[in-house]
């Protein structure tokens, strides 16, 4: 091995030594060292914007407060602006501000049914079977209004017929007005 090392000349070895130093160096650079170094500039980084965020105390206060006034905002988009009513309640509560709404915009009333509540995930839902009578815009603003003022109630599904010899339209349609489910235990 020796003689054979002796016939290859000197620049050639050291060649191949240097390339295997530049090669080890290159391997232990992206094997060992590039994921830790990077990983901890992210957390050097990171530090920094935390550690700015803490002596600027009043903006964290000033996000606190718009986070809980979002909070507040979609309470109320989901729960509606009146308090919890009972079952019977939100029934009274329902036919009436229906009766009311439809008489601002010019549409009958025929007849409004309440159904039978029942649970979905996290909810309870109550249906209403409601049959209506009017013209197209004013069915169109009642709706709009209802389901604005008395949410969060839904339409889950409807059917509209023209009466016959006037104007006017019939809609028979099924709103459905969802509430928290109490737990039972």
């Amino acid at each position: 091995m020796m003689a054979l090392l002796e016939k290859v000349p000197q620049r050639t070895v050291y060649g191949v030594l240097a390339a295997i130093v530049v090669l080890l160096l290159l391997a232990s650079w992206l094997y060992l060292f590039k994921k830790p170094l990077a990983e901890y500039a992210r957390v050097h980084k990171v530090r920094t914007l935390l550690e700015a965020k803490v002596e600027s105390g009043a903006e964290l206060e000033g996000e606190l407060a718009a986070l809980a006034a979002e909070v507040q905002g979609l309470n109320v988009r989901l729960l509606g602006e009146r308090p919890p009513l009972t079952v019977s309640e939100l029934v009274a509560h329902t036919v009436a501000r229906l009766d009311q709404i439809a008489a601002r915009h010019g549409i009958r009333l025929v007849s409004l049914k309440p159904g039978k509540n029942r649970r979905v995930p996290m909810l309870e839902e109550l249906p209403f079977h409601i049959k209506v009578e009017g013209e197209y815009f004013g069915l169109y603003e009642c709706l709009y209004e209802v389901e604005r003022e008395l949410g969060p109630m839904v339409i889950k599904n409807f059917s509209v017929k023209p009466l016959s010899g006037k104007d006017s339209l019939s809609m028979e349609l099924k709103m459905v007005s969802y509430r928290p489910a109490v737990e039972e235990g």
